[in-house]
């Protein structure tokens, strides 16, 4: 097996044992379930799954006239981690285009490490069993997730008087956006209106509802660095964290919006300067430099990473608070997070 690949297509014709004996599966035992069920009459694909430290196999059961739905038998020398099974899911809904959902049937060791996830609530299943290593029927572990539930590049993050969108690329491994979404005002992007949507925070008018945020659970699967993200912005928003540590994709705009979003990342935990001086920071020329002030507030304003690229730090000439794509409501109170410590957002 090609070390490279982390997972590899191929049919599956149930008489080939290379791959199988890995696993201590002969193939005639699973025929001999599938047949046994009457449910079972064929696997169309198989998934070979492989990194450092763990193998997985997943054959996969379009749907027929027996069942509707399309399934997923996955068998794995050990418990996949919460990384492993999402890699591997993700995979699998990119290759099939077409599947909406999969209902998920763990077999022989368990769905994931003990502990190791979030966003995958398993069941025994009441009409499924596999074979265990003794040949003997067992009831299998089960579950159902979407393609919304498994590449999801976003994550959702309630505060006391707001909310924080973040979304990555996840083939580059970077965040690319951050937003955020006031609460009983509607949402105007569309895309972000859908995630919402399927969250259940919006009113029926489309506005955010912070009550309605409060009492979801959120049940996708999210990246790892999401939740990595997730655990660094409450740190923040609590007061417990100065600086970020996090890969971000700034140079997103313009070459001037890019040397202003630079710029910003300079500007220190618990500091503010003013749009003139950030356009000093900007322009080479430092006399022209207050020719620009409006220049770079425009820049701010397009902020693709709010709070990580912090342009809640640059306030006007005289100190007042003026434009900022949150509310200035919203820039106050950071500001007073980090030059006074003064109020968490999460309490």
């Amino acid at each position: 097996m090609d070390k490279s690949k982390q997972i590899e297509f191929m049919p599956v014709h149930l008489k080939d044992e290379k791959i199988l004996s890995d696993f201590a599966l002969p193939a005639d035992r699973i025929r001999r379930v599938a047949d046994r069920k009457n449910l079972l009459r064929y696997f169309t694909h198989c998934y070979y799954w492989e990194n450092e430290k763990n193998l997985a196999l997943a054959f996969i059961q379009e749907a027929h006239f027996h069942f509707t739905g399309h399934r997923a038998f996955i068998y794995a020398k050990k418990a996949l981690n919460s990384k492993e099974l999402r890699k591997l899911l993700s995979d699998l809904f990119k290759r099939h285009s077409h599947y909406l959902d999969l209902e998920l049937i763990f077999c022989e060791q368990g769905p994931v490490a003990s502990g190791d996830f979030r966003g995958l609530n398993v069941d025994f299943s009441e009409n499924t069993y596999v074979e265990d290593s003794n040949g003997h029927l067992k009831r299998a572990v089960s579950c159902r997730v979407s393609r919304f539930h498994v590449l999801t590049k976003s994550i959702f993050i309630p505060a006391k008087n707001f909310a924080l969108i973040v979304s990555c690329d996840d083939r580059e491994d970077v965040l690319v956006r951050s937003a955020f979404i006031r609460n009983a005002e509607p949402v105007e992007d569309l895309s972000t209106k859908l995630f919402l949507t399927h969250l259940g925070v919006l009113d029926p008018e489309g506005r955010y509802d912070a009550n309605l945020a409060a009492s979801r659970a959120q049940d996708l699967m999210y990246p790892e660095l999401l939740l990595e993200a997730e655990r660094q912005i409450r740190e923040y928003l609590s007061g417990n964290r100065r600086a970020f540590e996090l890969p971000l994709k700034v140079e997103q705009g313009t070459d001037f919006q890019n040397k202003t979003w630079r710029a910003l990342q300079d500007i220190t935990y618990g500091s503010a300067i003013s749009y003139e001086e950030l356009a000093s920071h900007v322009i080479e020329d430092g006399e022209e430099a207050r020719y620009f002030a409006r220049a770079v507030g425009n820049a701010c304003g397009r902020n693709p990473l709010v709070i990580f690229v912090p342009c809640h730090r640059v306030i006007g000439k005289q100190g007042d608070l003026v434009g900022f794509t949150g509310g200035v409501d919203i820039k106050s109170q950071l500001l007073n997070l980090e030059l006074f410590n003064y109020e968490g957002f999460t309490g």
